[in-house]
């Protein structure tokens, strides 16, 4: 039945195998429906899959904060907030729809719903924030990939002298709700080990990709990240003091959260909308 919804929906390489980018969206669009927890979406490890992974995960973000505005006035309004600083900021053409879904959320109560093209969601993994990938941005057009060994299971029975299998993949998985409001955490990407030390790889919820070195005579920490498996979460948090990084969006974050107190502080300024 169409009507029917389930906790975790698990898609294995189906995206980029459809023809159109209309088709991808259609269906798309029906699975976040039916999702009431978890939208595990799974590719190849190849520069089409990834891109489909990346333009669903896109898709669903920006969805999820762009504003039905007629049945948004009707929420203000059974709020008794529809004013003038509540139209400035439904009409405002210049204000983003993620700015406009928060600055709207933050006047009415923790837990009012409001109507959105798709129902909020976020990246529950392996991102540890909701930005654009930084592994995707236009100098770098590299695959956000994982590597992992399984047993082969074979119709007829039989064993294999060598009965596992090893493969990379990526993959993205979508959460419904909004991001809980907790230590954000960096994930490993890539681990390499070297005399005494470890060369780590990670993925910031800041400050884009990250590279450092954890030598031996840091003790218990170096205990922590030595045997961390790629993919997984870093057991130690991530403070970037400096960075070179082409995709550092903590200064995008820092001038969002400026524009948006500017925005908010125009809005209280001003007696009416023109």
């Amino acid at each position: 039945s169409l009507n029917n919804t389930f906790d975790v929906i698990i898609v294995h390489r189906v995206l980029a195998e459809l023809a159109s980018e209309e088709s991808r969206t259609e269906l798309l669009v029906d699975l976040w429906r039916r999702t009431n927890k978890y939208l595990v979406l799974i590719d190849g490890s190849c520069k089409g899959g990834y891109n489909a992974l990346m333009e669903a995960r896109d898709y669903i973000l920006m969805g999820g904060c762009e504003l039905h505005r007629e049945q948004t006035r009707q929420v203000l309004m059974e709020a008794k907030i529809l004013n003038e600083e509540a139209e400035c900021i439904l009409t405002d053409q210049q204000l983003s729809n993620y700015m406009r879904y928060n600055l709207i959320k933050n006047m009415l109560p923790p837990n009012t719903v409001l109507p959105t093209r798709l129902e909020p969601g976020y990246v529950f993994a392996p991102c540890p924030h909701d930005q654009g990938c930084p592994k995707n941005v236009k100098k770098a057009k590299d695959v956000c990939s994982f590597t992992t060994q399984w047993n082969v299971l074979r119709a007829d029975g039989r064993k294999q002298i060598f009965n596992t299998e090893t493969g990379s993949f990526t993959y993205v998985i979508m959460a419904k709700g909004a991001r809980p409001h907790k230590i954000p955490e960096s994930r490993l990407l890539t681990l390499k080990h070297g005399g005494g030390h470890v060369s780590c790889t990670v993925c910031t919820p800041f400050c884009g990709i990250q590279h450092f070195t954890v030598s031996r005579s840091m003790g218990k920490i170096y205990r922590l990240v030595k045997n961390v498996k790629t993919g997984r979460v870093l057991p130690v948090e991530v403070r970037t003091v400096g960075s070179d990084s082409e995709f550092d969006v903590y200064e995008e974050a820092v001038e969002g959260f400026t524009e948006e107190k500017r925005a908010k502080n125009m809005m209280e300024k001003k007696p009416f909308c023109s």
